[in-house]
């Protein structure tokens, strides 16, 4: 099981290999499962809609968030022997600047 938060266009290709693999995924949004639920069903079976709980309890874990709310979902979590992935980058989508790494 793939728990993937975040459905934006690397949520969607993360979820899309999933199902290319034959993996089984939880795809989370902040507007919830109900707003997903047709999209998902037109990556057919082995994809689900569920809360960010549900996919944060995956045994893989893949945040694709923009870089400052996967930063705040990145403390709330306990990892411990899980995959975490990661694929953001230190942009703020509010004027594209480079987020200060050291703050």
């Amino acid at each position: 099981m793939i728990g993937i938060i975040g459905a934006g266009a690397i949520g969607w290709a993360f979820a899309f290999q999933a199902v290319r693999a034959g993996r089984e995924a939880v795809l989370a949004n902040s507007g919830g499962p109900h707003s997903l639920a047709g999209a998902v069903a037109a990556l057919r079976a082995g994809i689900r809609a569920g809360t960010a709980a549900e996919a944060a309890a995956a045994p893989i874990v893949v945040f694709t968030l923009p870089w400052l709310a996967a930063r705040r979902g990145r403390r709330t979590g306990v990892w411990d022997g899980r995959v975490v992935v990661d694929p953001t980058n230190p942009i703020d989508l509010r004027d594209l600047s480079v987020v200060d790494l050291a703050a």
